[in-house]
């Protein structure tokens, strides 16, 4: 609470404007991103996530004045980001992949203006080759924010994208871990490449996709906190053939994935069979709560779930 108060109390003033909901100072923003965000929008984006955090947090301890101030709070950061970074034709003035991320997951935009946003972001990676430009800011939000948007097809892309950038690049480079540059290493400019030597070889940063792999790909979700109910909604690869073709990708066809959660393992395998359609195994520990919501299941799919003693 003490922090949100001091946040509070920060100003900036551009261009004869007082602006007071800026989310603190700014450091180094997506860092290492081909394509940089401004870093003000970065801290704006994170002032409005950790308001709409500290409301659910108030309201989950009874505090019900707090939540509403919080709602209030962020509220009025999203009012002030949209004169910042909104065009009155509805744009955004920030136009990276980065920041079209940001304003997606955190509600930053209206309604009305999400799917201009979606497609403007699927236009940016599509004009950039099917590559990611994103640093460390941009790239855990970047395949989780796609699904959510039903952009499957463009995330199963990025993520078998072979290119620099990319995370089978620094793959066929020979690496054995994440590096903390997209590029810390290229058969062109071998290793310092780079005016300052800052080349970390073991970074988790671009690591994070690994949530979507086993959230969307595998689709094992917690439905209530603890995992005391578990989600089971894999997203398998629909992709069209214009992007199957695309570096000669081919279709993720098959995929395993399983937790261990308080309760016990939880497994979700999907497979896609000769005729087109998809089988879904899944295995609980016996007495855990559950609900499948697989996205374009059709009655041809079969779905099983199994219980087994935790």
């Amino acid at each position: 609470g003490r922090w949100m108060d001091y946040l509070g109390t920060q100003v900036e003033e551009t261009d004869s404007v007082r602006w007071s909901h800026i989310g603190g100072g700014t450091a180094t923003g997506d860092w290492l991103a081909y394509d940089p965000v401004d870093p003000r929008f970065v801290s704006m984006a994170y002032y409005v996530y950790v308001s709409d955090l500290m409301s659910n947090i108030a309201r989950v301890l009874g505090k019900d004045d707090d939540s509403s101030r919080y709602v209030v709070l962020a509220d009025d950061i999203r009012r002030e980001f949209r004169d910042r970074y909104v065009n009155p034709d509805g744009s955004m003035r920030q136009t990276t992949q980065t920041a079209y991320l940001l304003a997606l997951r955190h509600d930053l935009l209206p309604d009305s203006l999400r799917g201009n946003a979606v497609e403007a972001l699927c236009s940016k990676i599509r004009d950039n080759g099917y590559r990611l430009s994103t640093g460390f800011v941009g790239t855990p939000l970047l395949c989780s924010t796609l699904s959510d948007n039903d952009v499957d097809d463009m995330a199963y892309t990025l993520i078998q994208q072979r290119e620099n950038p990319s995370w089978l690049y620094s793959i066929d480079q020979g690496a054995t871990t994440i590096w903390e540059r997209w590029d810390s290493y290229t058969r062109e400019g071998g290793f310092h490449k780079h005016p300052w030597n800052m080349n970390s070889f073991n970074h988790y940063s671009y690591g994070a996709v690994v949530e979507w792999l086993y959230s969307y790909v595998g689709g094992i979700r917690p439905g209530a906190p603890g995992f005391s109910k578990v989600i089971l909604a894999p997203r398998v690869d629909r992709r069209s053939d214009d992007l199957l073709s695309l570096n000669s990708q081919k279709r993720i066809t098959w995929a395993t994935a399983s937790t261990v959660t308080p309760h016990g393992k939880v497994t979700s395998e999907w497979r896609r069979t000769p005729d087109g359609n998809y089988d879904f195994h899944f295995t609980l520990p016996r007495g855990m709560e559950y609900e499948v919501d697989i996205p374009g299941l059709t009655d041809r799919d079969r779905v099983k779930v199994d219980f087994i003693e935790p």
